[in-house]
Formats: structure tokens, sequence, C-alpha cells
């Protein structure tokens, strides 16, 4: 089952089954968990409505009665195959009530805050044949920007919500910022792109934030609020279960809370034009829990994730190297020998516990070809399949890495301490080597482009069609007897092992189409059959419009956020980039993802140079990353890369979403862009400042474990300047405030603490008194440093 916040992340919950629906005084009933299985995301609409599939939420819409909106207009067609919204509505956000025998079921829907806007180049002697437009308004897909020429410019509208937009012109083919726009951006790669800013308007943004509880209620702070809707899971609170007293409102928890062991409130503020940040407050047993050690590894929210590459992580079984010794393939990019057994070793040795871990994230295992594939000019190599992500099998577990026994041993050995396992599944491509391949070509997408191009690396204008490689044939999976193959070996991957859920390689690629047939399929051969709890976290490089329409009821829990990731990088790397920025992108992941979402927020990963290499100052931002990891030795000649990088992963690990380590960035492994960046991880450290980062980040690890505030806490920025950031997570009376300070030198800093928070009494983590004046702190903050103030 799956989890998910307001606003559209997907929350798998556990189902208590019972044997019938009770009906209690205040009409909200326990839900049989066998049709609606998760916490509904948000449905949010287009400007002149939307067409939403029904499977998306019911497993079986047949059992759907009837359907009412009272804020606009929607039908139920007549097979139930789709909730068709017609026209505009007129509050920011209402409930979809949904009928079924004796349950009414109330799904959130946002009003669409899109508006038109025209994007025009001047070109009065009509000096270009065609000017186009890319940028995260279309995906930086330059064919879905065609601008036409008129009144002596080229002319182009499109829908957008309020926020930030990057963008470039590209005239007859040559890219170009916009001439009529000042404003704009640096790239992090040695560019600029224009900026658009598109404000929303003028009204008080609302705010909603937890003040205290009861036995049987919950009472919050409101700014700016005139109403709230509150739901226990997808039934909304009756009006007569809510009282107002002045800015505070206390709400009742409703009494069939009292039979599910977890359930959730999902409450979120509103007032005439906008809608406030949403809270999410798990409940045991229809109590708020405010203690973590009543959280467990099917609690998402609470887990920290880490990724490895099998290969290069830790060699157990030297009979199963795969190494291929040969001149083709260069040592960089052949198999080191790490293998499925090495990782059990690792997690029974307590590695993974001490650091504090409880889900870990395996790359494919699947069968790979044996042979070496592509070029690389300089030095000249061809690669092995070492990394996994050219699938020779849908089934088969690749015997260089281990075999189908050793799997379910590490399955097992994790489950014990209290720790999920994902593997890395690969659904748009295969290998040339592949049987289905060989059996079926013509389940191939086209290698060659109607003009005659070849239909590789075309990641924006042929996303769902386009080849990573000439030997790595992209599937046509709208096929639906292709799907059902596929799909059916993802199920087969689950139930076999045991696993915990996917992270799904090149998510974009692949049309909506299918992974709402896998998520169907697990919901119905899985998650309902044993009430198992599963996460499904998708990657996808585009803009946040293009990454969050996969993340919903019907197809992922999550994806991970390149944006936040890109600008954290960017932050914490560079002496140049102001904190603005930062907070800017975060508010945009705010706005598509919501305040309590699932989404991943990685150190790095197996595509990106590593944080180090940056930070150091080894590898320059404007440089091609790749060929620097092939020409030159990558090392740490600057030890302030290590501070900045304990800045990084502390912000990682205090922001909203699931923190993810990519392997040997817990002490600070450094390295260009692939396959530099996938060095072999060591566990001996002989360097003191990586033995610093490791303790440091195993302390932030914990500390997030074990305050409550930073995994379902409310989120609030106290204070924005260039080098300094100050923001605060709270949770009923508890506030963990950060301070980040990425300037070479002691600054000092004054902020006000959340008025809630008046009264309080402030410590840092060296257990130092902190004072506070007047509902203000103010601090002396080292340079490239950062700290952590409780009122614990």
């Amino acid at each position: 089952m799956k989890n998910n916040t307001l606003s559209a992340i997907l929350l798998m919950i556990q189902v208590v089954y019972l044997a019938s629906c009770n009906t209690v005084k205040d009409n909200i009933m326990v839900e049989s968990g066998k049709n609606l299985v998760e916490l509904a995301t948000t449905i949010s609409l287009e400007p002149t409505g939307k067409t939403v599939p029904v499977q998306d939420y019911f497993i079986n819409p047949g059992l759907i009665d009837s359907v009412s909106f009272p804020d606009g207009s929607v039908k139920l067609t007549d097979d139930k195959q789709f909730f068709e919204f017609e026209g505009s509505v007129s509050k920011p956000l209402s409930l979809l009530n949904v009928y079924s025998g004796d349950t009414t079921y109330n799904l959130l829907v946002k009003r669409s805050e899109k508006i038109e806007v025209s994007f025009s180049f001047s070109d009065p002697s009509q000096k270009y044949s065609t000017v186009q437009i890319k940028g995260e308004m279309n995906q930086w897909n330059p064919r879905a920007g065609n601008l036409e020429y008129t009144d002596e410019a080229w002319k182009i509208p499109f829908w957008l919500t309020p926020g930030q937009y990057q963008y470039l012109f590209v005239c007859d083919g040559n890219e170009m910022k916009d001439p009529a726009n000042p404003d704009s951006i640096d790239n992090n790669i040695g560019g600029f792109n224009s900026l658009l800013t598109i404000k929303a308007t003028d009204e008080a943004t609302p705010n909603i934030s937890t003040l205290s509880f009861e036995d049987n209620s919950i009472t919050l702070f409101t700014k700016h609020t005139s109403g709230v809707i509150a739901l226990w899971q997808n039934q909304v609170i009756p009006e007569f279960n809510i009282q107002w007293t002045g800015d505070n409102v206390k709400i009742n928890i409703p009494d069939a809370a009292r039979q599910v062991k977890r359930s959730y409130f999902r409450i979120i503020g509103l007032n005439n034009s906008k809608t406030s940040n949403d809270l999410l407050i798990p409940l045991e047993y229809g109590e708020v829990i405010n203690s973590a050690d009543k959280l467990d590894r099917t609690d998402w929210h609470a887990n920290i994730l880490y990724f490895m590459m099998v290969d290069r992580f830790h060699n157990a079984d030297s009979s199963n190297d795969g190494t291929m010794s040969i001149p083709e393939v260069h040592p960089k990019a052949d198999y080191f020998g790490g293998d499925i057994k090495g990782i059990t070793e690792k997690i029974k040795s307590g590695y993974f516990t001490n650091l504090g871990i409880n889900s870990v994230w395996l790359s494919p295992i699947v069968q790979n070809p044996l042979g070496a594939y592509g070029l690389y000019p300089n030095p000249e190599t061809k690669f092995s399949a070492y990394h996994g992500y050219w699938p020779a099998s849908f089934n088969k577990v690749d015997f260089r890495l281990g075999s189908p026994e050793e799997l379910k041993e590490l399955v097992a050995e994790a489950h014990q301490r209290d720790m999920n396992v994902l593997i890395d599944f690969v659904a748009n491509h295969v290998h040339e080597e592949h049987r289905i391949y060989k059996e079926h070509p013509e389940w191939a997408t086209e290698l060659y482009l109607p003009d005659g191009s070849l239909n590789t690396e075309r990641w924006d204008d042929y996303r769902l069609t386009t080849w990573f490689d000439t030997f790595l044939p992209t599937l046509d999976l709208t096929n639906p007897e292709l799907t059902d193959i596929l799909t059916d070996s993802a199920v087969f991957w689950i139930k076999e092992y045991d696993l915990d859920g996917f992270r799904h390689d090149a998510t974009k690629h692949v049309p909506e189409y299918f992974w709402r047939e896998l998520t169907k399929k697990l919901k119905k051969e899985v998650i309902i059959p044993d009430q198992k709890i599963l996460y499904q976290i998708g990657e996808t490089y585009g803009s946040r419009e293009l990454i969050a329409s996969y993340v919903n009821s019907g197809e992922m829990t999550a994806q991970f956020d390149f944006g936040v990731y890109d600008n954290t990088l960017a932050t914490f790397a560079r002496n140049d980039i102001p904190f603005e920025r930062l907070k800017t992108s975060m508010e945009e992941s705010f706005k598509y993802y919501g305040y309590h979402h699932l989404m991943g927020n990685i150190s790095g990963n197996q595509d990106k140079p590593r944080f180090m290499a940056f930070a150091g100052g080894d590898l320059r931002f404007d440089e091609d990353a790749k060929l620097a990891g092939w020409t030159r030795e990558i090392t740490v000649t600057n030890p302030t890369g290590y501070d900045k990088l304990k800045l990084f992963h502390a912000y990682n690990l205090t922001i909203p979403g699931i923190p993810v380590i990519y392997y040997g960035d817990e002490y600070g492994m450094t390295g260009a862009n692939d396959p530099d960046n996938r060095r072999q991880m060591r566990f001996e450290l002989d360097n003191d400042e990586e033995i610093d980062v490791k303790e440091t980040v195993t302390r932030l690890v914990n500390l997030r474990k074990e305050n409550l505030e930073l995994t379902f806490g409310d989120f609030e920025w106290l204070h924005v300047e260039d080098d300094m950031l100050v923001f605060a997570r709270t949770y009923f009376s508890e506030i963990s405030i950060m301070v980040f300070n990425k300037s070479s030198d002691k600054k000092n800093v004054v902020f006000d603490v959340p008025e809630n928070y008046i009264n309080s009494e402030f410590k840092d983590l060296t257990l130092t008194d902190v004072e506070l004046t007047n509902g203000s702190i103010s601090l002396e903050v080292q340079p490239n440093s950062f700290m952590i103030i409780q009122n614990k």
C-alpha cells in the first residue's frame, strides 16, 4: 500500500481487514481496504477540467454507485472508467464525493492556477525561417514549442502555473537567450538560461501548523486561513467535529480510528484564492503518534534510503567475479567483483544499522549480456555490463552478482533488522541479446526517425521512443501483450523475493499506460492479498510538472527531486549561489509535491559527478565531467570540501522527503562523471576528514530517525540571505531549527522563532543553552558549518 501527501504524493498505508464496515456516530467508517487501498492523491485540474482514470484510485470501479462534485461539474462515464471534470471551479480546494454502498469516499480536487502566458520573439525583417522555444514549460522539447510569425514577431502561448520557468529560444537551430528578457539564471554547466517569473495573486498565503493534541482531538494554529479541509484516511471530517477559537482550530479524532493500527489525518487550509501547506499526522489506534519508537520500516516517511552499485560495493565471493580483463575494456569499465553476498555480509556486520539506514536500494541485478558494447573515444574503450542496466532477461539473477538463494538471504537478513530492500527495475529497454527482442523485434520502437536520423539519446523531443544506444532497443510499452509480460516480471520479483518496492529507471521514457498497469497489478496481486506496503520511486529528469504527472495513486509513490538536488548542489558547492535560489526551488517542489511528500532527496547517483569533486574545486561546473574522469585523476585537494559536504548532508537529512545516500557519500568519496563516480567502496577510512564526515552523517541520520518533527513535521523558513539560511521543522510541542552558514567567515544571525515556541527553552546539539530574547535567537555561526537548535 502507498502513502502520499495532499498535493500528490502517495503513502502506502497499513490496512486492517475487517469483515464488514461498522457505522459510527460521525458517519466515518473503517474502509475495507479492498477497493481504495491508499491515501488518495489530490486531483489537480487543468483550466478547463480533466479526465481522470477511476482505476487510479479504485481497484473495482464497478462498486461505485455515483459521484457528486458540489464545486463544479463532474461525470462518471457509463463504463465507470473515468471521472470527467468539465469547466472551471470556484474554490482553490474542494472534494469529489464517491458513493460506494454504505461508504462515501472524499477525494481532494485542486483548482488549476494556470494562466495563459504568451512568449514573443521580435523579428521585423523575418530573418529566421523557424523559431522554437525550449524550457520548463514544454519539457525542453523544441518540437513542442514552434512559434508562429505574426505582426513582425514570433509568438506562442502556454498555460502556466505561477512560478519560475527557465527557457531558451531556438532560431534556425541556434539556441539563444530571450533578448527582450533581462532576467537569466546560471544553468550550472557554464551557461545561462532566460528566466520568467509569474507571480501569484496578492492575497496572503494561508498557513497551518500543529499545536497540541489530546486523547480525542488535535488542535492547529492557523494564519490567513478562512477554512480547513480535514480527512481521516479518505473521508472528510464533518464540520460539527471542527471547532474554531480565534486562529486555533480543534478537530475531533473519529471513533473509527480506534479500530485501525496505522491511519492518518490529512489537513489543509484555504482562503478565497490559495491553499496552505498540508499536514500529515500519523495515528496508532486513534492516538497521535508522539514517539519515533512507534514507527517501523513500513512508515516510509521515517526511512533513510541507501543506494549502492552492487558490483562496486563489496566482494564476498571471488568465484563469481565477472571481470573481463580484455584490451577492449578499460579497467574502470570492467567488473570489480562486488556481489549480493557482499551486501548481505555488510548487513550482518551492522554497517547499515550503525549508520542508521533502514532501506537499501540495489542497482539492477537481472541477467545482463556477457560481451562488451558501446564505445568511448578518449581513452578508446568498450564497456562491460557491470552496472546492470542492459537487461538480457526479465527474471534471472545475474550469475556474476549472485544466485536466487543469496538474494533471498539478503532480503531475510535485512527484514530481520527492520530494513526494506528495493531493486532497480528497468522497463524502458532491453539489450539486443534479450530473447524478447530476438523473437519480437517488432515490439521495439523505430531506431530511425522519419527524416532518416538515428533515434538515439533524443531525451526530450522523442522521449517515449528514443533508444539509449544502438544495441539497447526501447520497448513499445503501449503494446498490451508486451506490457502484460513485463508487469508480470515485476510482480514476480516482489513475490519471489519478498522485496519492498522498486526504483524505476528512465520513468519519463515509459508511457503512463505501463505504470498504471503495473501499479494496478501490484495492488491486486500483492498489496491487497498480502497486506504488503510497497514503495515505488521513479527517475525522471525534467520539469516538476512532468515529474509530478507520474506521482499519483495509480502510478508512482514518488520520484527523485532533481530540481532540489541541482540547486542544493550548486548552493553548497559554489560560493556565488545565494540561499534564495535554493529557497525558491524548495517552494516550487512544495507546490507540486506537497510538504509531506516521499520524493527522494539524493546526495548523488550513478549519473552525476560526486558532490566532493565540485565542493573541493577539483571539478569545474563548466567542463565535460565525463571526460575529466577519464583523462585526469580527480582527488580532494581542498579539505574545505568536506565541510561543504557536511552542510549538504545536514540539509538533505532535515528537509521533507526521503533522504537517499549514494554509496561512499557518507564519507566523501570523490569522482567525476560515469564511470569515475562508481569507484570501489571503501570501508576502512584512514583520512580524518572522511572519518569526521561519516560520524557527522551517522549523527544526522539518527537525529532524523529519533525526532518526529524531521519526518512528519511542518516546515517554515525563518531567515534567508546570501550565505545564511535558517528553517524550522515543528511537530506539536517539538521543534528543530536548522542554521546554515556556507561562507568562509563567521556570521552572526538573528531570527524569530515560531510564535508557538516563544516560551520554550532551547539547546544546541552539544546541549549548550541557546538564549531566547523577546522571541528571537541571536547566534554566531562558524564558517562552513551548521547548527541544530531544539527545545528538548
